[in-house]
């Protein structure tokens, strides 16, 4: 499975779905980056039409009123930037964070503040937990020592 990308559109953190028509509005002005690709059935599905078969699929589920592509190269990512800004949407991965390029991304306000990667919240966890361990146990030695030197037992 690859790296999912989103179409999406929100509005103080709302959601608020694309519409189909508002997608083939937008197309003309994209002069031809993106066209639909003949599907059985209602579905939409756009490609780069210079890549045909080739083209990674930019699938728009209804449902959600989002357009979605899995492991789309740069090229194609930058369509999608240009479609998303026809359509006041935005172009987000799988980890939350917003492109504003192929090469740029940072956090969107609708999306909330980051929270921190829970492999280093965990990495930091271990060695906290070890380094409590090391210093009770070092404790403890010297306090053997001293209790010794002191002529106990």
């Amino acid at each position: 499975m690859g790296y999912h990308l989103t179409i999406m559109r929100t509005s103080g953190a709302q959601h608020v779905p694309i519409l189909r028509h508002e997608i083939m509005a937008a197309l003309p002005a994209l002069n031809g980056r993106l066209t639909p690709w003949p599907t059985a059935g209602s579905e939409l599905q756009l490609v780069d039409p210079q890549a045909g078969e080739a083209s990674a699929l930019l699938v728009f589920d209804e449902a959600a009123g989002e357009l979605w592509s899995s492991g789309p190269d740069d090229s194609f990512l930058a369509r999608m930037l240009a479609l998303a800004g026809q359509l006041g949407a935005r172009v987000r991965g799988d980890e939350g964070e917003t492109y504003r390029t192929a090469q740029e991304t940072y956090r969107h306000p609708d999306d909330g503040p980051a929270a921190p990667a829970a492999s280093a919240r965990r990495r930091w966890s271990i060695w906290h937990w070890r380094g409590l361990f090391f210093g009770v146990w070092a404790l403890g030695m010297a306090i053997m020592m001293v209790w010794k030197r002191l002529g106990g037992a």
